[in-house]
């Protein structure tokens, strides 16, 4: 019989390979610690009977505020089990997002990493019961360890979560707001994992994964869930600016990330390649362009064949050991990529397959997948969602997978009559009929001459720029394009910079030159005319970025709205640090 809940998702992956590690945390010089399916399930019963015996019971609200861990995972799928409705709440939040997020879900229980957690949270959001997973009785925070290890036999639930039963609660990306709860039910997660695994088949008992996402985040938490369905190991990274050093350990078979991940991937390589010297510089160009001809067709021939293979023996099997070595297909996803980086994703060997989703459809709304797929694009529909274009391009997709409201809010903020929901992305459908986003609704624009400036687009541009970690087109004062340029002071400067030390006149003068070639393929209208340039990091703490590192525009230009207006006074091409 076909899983109906979660909770019966893992019964069956515990039955069918109990030995097999489920799950593996780092620990010293490079080894990893493993757990097993069997001795996972044991630890989620154990935790799920001590819930139960706390009054944990169908319905309760369990909100899990901590850092990506098998303890996330544990507390989740025993609160699962028990028929609770698991809220994954990022502990990166800003202090007010946090606030905000607990107050709009209200969790009974929570679990946290440790007191300092508890600390970051307002005083009005503290639970009956908060369980810690590291430290020991004596604060807010109940040691989790002693909360389980009480002896007690484990009694049943009196009733068991159903397939129709509210499983989890995400948060829609907040780039313009604050976040939104949006539930799912056990049916609703199941589907998504089947719709996935439907797409990859090649993910089975014997792939690796790493988990290193926010478990907080949608994207991160279904990957998992088809792990476990295949039986697949996830190797679980807390921190994910250690993920690169651990992929080599990892070495996984397949890879999700985001674009501004492989951007900067891309981009150490990159510099990486011109610290080599001329000589060395020069072969691995070479390299990647036999690469690059042979992903468009063009090694048809034997000579062609034998350059690409030296060329691959050389130096792309070198490039592609970033990713362990043994990546079949890395899977892209929470905004699109531009699409050089995705040729030179293919001339490494290393395909990029882009997904598109979104929080309020908990099925990808369209994927690029083996067989299919088209560069540019993020794939054809899934087979379970209905997804049309509206008058103005807007994206539109109704199906089983499309929540059914915001939670505790009106109508409003629901479907339409007819099912449909308003994605807010732009986009068109090729002949073919793959879905080719265009731009955000919301952030286009059109010039006093009638043009319409796409910010994605410029934006990917000026991210070519290696030391360029962010870029934000707006429309500034009536009718001026502007662009917040972040950049990476160290890599700019080639070594390790302190922040407080300002931007030379000749620093100043190549960050516009460096912007000015990477715009110089953009439409002459669209073409920011001042820049204002950020040396201070983007940050998820500091309300620039939401959870999956999408921007959020409306936080950025409040922010920087008194330098913007000193932009607009000096004449075009302006530049101003902040």
């Amino acid at each position: 019989m076909p899983p109906e809940t979660i909770p019966d998702l893992l019964s069956a992956r515990a039955r069918a390979s109990p030995d097999a590690p489920a799950f593996l945390s780092a620990g010293a010089a490079g080894t990893w610690q493993p757990v097993t399916w069997r001795e996972f399930a044991a630890d989620v019963d154990r935790l799920s009977g001590a819930l139960h015996r706390a009054g944990v019971t169908l319905g309760t609200r369990v909100g899990i505020v901590a850092r990506t861990s098998v303890d996330w995972e544990r507390a989740q799928m025993a609160a699962l089990a028990v028929g609770a409705l698991v809220v994954g709440i990022d502990p990166n939040y800003p202090a007010e997002t946090l606030a905000r997020v607990l107050e709009s879900t209200a969790p009974e229980v929570l679990f946290v990493d440790d007191e300092a957690t508890v600390a970051r949270l307002p005083p009005a959001a503290h639970a009956r019961l908060v369980l810690a997973f590291r430290g020991a009785d004596g604060g807010v925070a109940r040691s989790l360890a002693a909360f389980t290890g009480d002896g007690h036999r484990n009694e049943p639930p009196e009733q068991r979560p159903v397939g129709d039963t509210d499983a989890i609660v995400a948060f829609s990306s907040g780039t313009t707001e604050f976040p939104k709860p949006i539930v799912y039910t056990h049916r609703q997660v199941l589907l998504a994992v089947e719709a996935i695994l439907a797409s990859f088949a090649e993910i089975d008992g014997s792939s690796r994964l790493a988990c290193w996402l926010p478990l907080a985040n949608l994207f991160q938490r279904i990957i998992n869930f088809c792990a476990m369905a295949r039986g697949a190991s996830s190797y679980v990274v807390p921190d994910p600016r250690e993920v690169v050093e651990h992929l080599g350990t990892i070495r996984p078979h397949v890879f999700i990330g985001v674009p501004r991940f492989f951007e900067k991937v891309q981009a150490g390589i990159a510099e990486r390649i011109g610290g080599d010297g001329w000589f060395m510089a020069a072969v691995a160009h070479w390299a990647i362009d036999q690469g690059r001809m042979g992903a468009s067709g063009k090694r048809s021939g034997v000579f062609e064949r034998l350059r690409f293979g030296l060329a691959d023996r050389a130096v792309l099997r070198r490039v592609r050991a970033v990713f362990g070595g043994e990546a079949r297909y890395l899977i892209s996803g929470s905004a699109p990529m531009p699409v050089w980086l995705l040729e030179w994703f293919d001339a490494i060997g290393l395909p990029v397959f882009e997904a598109y989703g979104i929080s309020e459809c908990i099925v990808p709304i369209a994927m690029n997948r083996p067989g299919a797929r088209r560069l540019g694009t993020v794939g054809q529909p899934m087979a379970t969602n209905d997804v049309r274009l509206g008058a103005d391009g807007e994206v539109l997709v109704r199906g089983p997978g499309v929540f059914k409201g915001y939670m505790g809010s009106g109508s409003g903020s629901r479907p339409n009559a007819d099912g449909f929901w308003a994605t807010g992305d732009l986009g068109e459908v090729t002949p073919e009929g793959y879905l080719r986003l265009t731009g955000r609704k919301s952030d286009t624009f059109k010039t006093s001459g009638g043009r319409w400036v796409v910010p994605a687009r410029v934006e990917a541009s000026l991210r070519r720029t290696p030391y360029v970690e962010h870029a934000v087109v707006l429309r500034a004062g009536a009718d001026a394009v502007v662009a917040i340029i972040n950049v990476d002071l160290a890599r700019l400067r080639g070594a390790p910079a302190a922040p407080e030390v300002a931007l030379s006149a000749a620093e100043r003068e190549r960050v516009v030159r460096d912007a000015a070639a990477a715009l110089a393929d953009v439409p002459a209208h669209a073409r920011p005319t001042g820049f204002l340039v950020v040396t201070t990091p983007f940050s998820t703490t500091a309300g620039d970025l939401t959870t999956n590192l999408k921007l959020r525009r409306a936080a950025i230009a409040a922010r920087f709205a008194p330098d913007l207006e000193r932009l607009l006074a000096i004449p075009a091409p302006a530049v101003l640090v902040a």
